[in-house]
């Protein structure tokens, strides 16, 4: 993932079971998505992976009202094989935090939810 290529684009996927939807920001320059996050009241846990990569998840924590917010976020997204690749990691991350938030356990359920939530993520980029 290099530089944006394209406009932004905002969406989210809901998630009707365990009331974790996704919001992805695709094509987006980091610092723009910082302060539309920061704008909308939400300070996020920064846990960007480690290499400078071009996307992340990232995750909020409303201390007065308990409620969370994850993010998913690429610099850039051209749909090509590297990048679905990346958007598949960034998704796994929501999945580990939504699952363990709602307590399940099982690789079967965790990899339907991974499913679910990849497709409305590439569904949306379209």
């Amino acid at each position: 993932m290099g530089k944006p290529k394209s406009r932004i684009k905002r969406f989210v996927v809901k998630d009707p079971v365990y009331g974790r939807s996704l919001h992805v920001f695709l094509n987006c320059p980091e610092d723009i998505f910082l302060k539309v996050v920061a704008k909308e009241g939400y300070t996020v846990d920064f846990k960007k992976d480690f290499d400078p990569s071009d996307a992340a998840a990232y995750f909020t924590f409303d201390t007065e009202g308990g409620a969370t917010r994850s993010f998913l976020w690429a610099e850039s997204f051209d749909k090509g094989l590297d990048d679905v690749g990346i958007i598949i990691h960034e998704v796994y991350h929501h999945v580990a935090f939504a699952m363990k938030h709602a307590g399940v356990g099982g690789e079967e359920a965790w990899a339907y939810y991974l499913q679910f939530m990849v497709r409305g993520v590439l569904e949306g980029s379209l």
